[in-house]
């Protein structure tokens, strides 16, 4: 016998569809806001290194302001006193970079035209010899380091990608700086164009907030500079005390290096401790000491 109660009925019906409808507004709507995103992500792509020279742009005018708003009180005009202190700025990396970039070339030029005598004197060595009888080493590379005084300058044409890094490198640095000179003579109307899309109670609390925020800046960058200045001076007085070439350069180079966060003093550390292993181990175990100490005081 047939059952044909109602959980028969149920079994029997077929499962019930269910359909999502899109309209094509919908679907245009979609595509448009997918479009305009990956729009947007193109074009911070575009300017990605025009926003990063605006922010250190901005950055080194939040810092140098202070040193303009000191000049003005002391009876300069806005004009003048932004350029007393962006010509220091100038004078400073100019200082920097011919510190560094004179010795360099220095000890480049004097390995190239003594690399002649230093193949000679590794001929001299027992290991070396018998490596040069069996394979004319030595002969080979004294041969190609007494033509590389020649051959130094037919290089260029060679280093065109470096040379066009560096280049890069020498525009972006030039656009900071002249857009930073710009935004510290335009400070105040900028301030002030700022301040008149406000409303007189917002406009208060952000021009408070402007004044703590340039005043804790330039209380970290001085007191960082002022860290960096101990951290070179010592390296560099114990670097002449152990005889160590270069030591106002390398003393230097710490000073710069001690200003990057956390990791910029052990950098430093590490390659002045390296350098001073050359002449030396005693040089060398001394500077490993100085560091430890200055890092630890």
């Amino acid at each position: 016998m047939a059952s044909t109660g109602p959980r028969a009925s149920t079994a029997a019906a077929p499962y019930a569809r269910r359909q999502v409808l899109i309209s094509p507004r919908t679907v245009v709507l979609v595509a448009v806001v997918v479009a305009l995103f990956l729009g947007l992500v193109q074009v911070l792509g575009m300017i990605s290194t025009v926003l990063r020279l605006l922010v250190v742009a901005g950055f080194l005018t939040i810092v140098l302001d202070p040193l303009v708003n000191a000049l003005e009180r002391r009876g300069l005009r806005r004009g003048p006193a932004t350029l007393v202190i962006f010509a220091a700025l100038l004078v400073a990396l100019a200082a920097f970079f011919g510190a560094f970039l004179a010795p360099l070339y220095t000890e480049v030029r004097a390995f190239v035209d003594n690399a002649p005598q230093y193949i000679e004197d590794l001929r001299r060595s027992a290991l070396l010899r018998d490596l040069d009888e069996r394979y004319d080493v030595l002969e080979r590379a004294q041969a190609e380091a007494a033509n590389l005084p020649e051959r130094l300058p037919a290089t260029a044409p060679a280093a065109l990608g470096l040379a066009g890094t560096v280049l890069n490198a020498l525009f972006q640095t030039v656009t900071v700086l002249f857009l930073t000179l710009f935004m510290l003579l335009e400070r105040p109307a900028i301030s002030a164009a700022v301040q008149r899309l406000l409303t007189p109670g917002p406009r208060r609390h952000v021009n408070e907030l402007a004044v703590e925020i340039n005043r804790t800046v330039a209380r970290y960058v001085a007191g960082n500079l002022v860290i960096s200045l101990i951290a070179g001076t010592t390296a560099a007085v114990a670097l002449l005390i152990l005889g160590v070439p270069y030591a106002f350069v390398l003393g230097l180079f710490m000073a710069v290096a001690d200003l990057v966060p956390l990791v910029g003093a052990t950098v430093g550390g590490l390659v002045i401790v390296l350098v001073a292993f050359t002449q030396g181990v005693v040089p060398g175990v001394a500077m490993i000491v100085v560091m430890i100490v200055y890092q630890q005081v």
